[in-house]
């Protein structure tokens, strides 16, 4: 899930964050962001997840 568009960072540009979550355990963790690129939102997700955890076994999108 991203969302955002309302909290400013320290320079006061818009900051998206992204939100990832495991079912089984209820970890979650937020992102920040950019923007919403499909580039930027991958990017985080393998440096966030995929460098840190492995790859995922199953990926569930909305």
């Amino acid at each position: 899930m991203v969302k955002g568009g309302r909290h400013r960072s320290n320079n006061d540009s818009k900051v998206m964050c992204g939100v990832k979550g495991n079912e089984l355990s209820k970890y979650t963790e937020a992102i920040p962001l950019k923007d919403q690129d499909a580039s930027t939102v991958s990017q985080a997700f393998v440096t966030t997840t995929v460098l840190r955890f492995g790859i995922p076994q199953t990926i569930l999108t909305d």
